[in-house]
């Protein structure tokens, strides 16, 4: 059967069609050229969308070239959002220290993400995740919790030193660019509050404990696997260390959704954000009710933007 003819009918008739009887490699033609047409379709519509909304002249890449990368939504949560991406008012964008994705936050591909957000915002709030950073120093480097706690600050430190002058590039009369430390929100007056009633949730719900377990247990395992360990050296210590950090993500993200900072921006899909986001818990801090994750992708073949 000739693929061509198939793909020309009226998508009416596509229902009659006796797919059983196409052989794989018609099957596969058929489905390289809906996923192109698809790609094409996203990129038109996302172009409409930005002249719509007063597309924005961007400065010239700190990284151009081959050396640049190119900026996908793969995730957007609640889904009835995603038409809104394109024309975002306040967003955080999160950083991690120390995991196995801290090169993401560097470089290239951080101006591939900054880019992405000047395009689209008019404030974004970079939150530098030094508190969840010291977590992370426990699991991966054995430290102290004292110590990873002083390391992690400095590690906060250091690194807006050295990424603040590719957000200053791309400040400009549309856009601005503020550092916050997670470190800060210890002291925010619902930070405690939001965390009490996360742990109670915990405790309470055994939908959200799975989603944490799951989330402890994927952390790990990745973790494990960037530093070269087996799962055999997962103890419960590190299991209850990685719950945790999930518990207090989640309040600080809801300090943030209570301040108006409801859309948080990462590269990356993290399931259990996902579900906060959806709204599957709804007994956790109110201001998650209005919370927003975009997760991105980022592509090294064609160039950022």
């Amino acid at each position: 059967m000739d693929v061509k003819p198939i793909i020309n009918e009226p998508f009416s008739s596509w229902q009659q069609i006796d797919w059983e009887r196409l052989d794989l490699e018609e099957l596969v033609t058929i489905q390289r050229k809906a996923r192109t047409a698809i790609e094409g379709k996203r990129k038109l519509e996302g172009k409409l969308r930005q002249a719509t909304n007063g597309a924005r002249t961007l400065p010239e890449p700190l990284y151009p070239g081959k050396a640049r990368y190119r900026t996908m939504i793969t995730h957007v949560a609640p889904a009835r959002l995603r038409d809104s991406v394109d024309k975002l008012d306040r967003c955080v964008l999160g950083v991690s220290l120390g995991g196995s994705n801290a090169a993401t936050f560097h470089g290239a591909k951080l101006e591939a993400i900054v880019r992405w957000i000047a395009a689209r915002a008019t404030r974004c709030c970079v939150l530098v995740g030094d508190s969840l950073g010291r977590i992370s120093l426990e699991v991966r480097e054995g430290m102290a919790p004292q110590v990873a706690e002083y390391e992690a600050r400095a590690l906060g430190r250091h690194y807006v030193a050295e990424t603040e002058a590719i957000f200053r590039h791309y400040t400009s009369e549309h856009i601005t660019f503020e550092f916050r430390y997670g470190t800060e929100y210890a002291d925010h007056p619902n930070f405690y509050p939001y965390l009490d009633n996360v742990r109670a949730t915990y405790q309470q719900n055994a939908a959200f404990r799975e989603t944490t377990h799951a989330f402890a247990g994927e952390y790990l395992t990745r973790t494990a696997r960037s530093l070269g360990q087996g799962e055999a050296g997962l103890s419960e210590r590190w299991q209850q260390i990685a719950r945790e950090y999930l518990l207090e993500e989640i309040a600080l993200f809801a300090c943030f959704a209570a301040d108006g900072w409801p859309a948080l921006v990462y590269p990356g899909s993290i399931d259990s954000i996902v579900e906060v986001a959806e709204g599957r818990f709804p007994a956790l801090p109110a201001p998650l009710q209005a919370f927003q994750f975009i997760a991105l992708w980022l592509d090294a073949k064609n160039g950022s933007r």
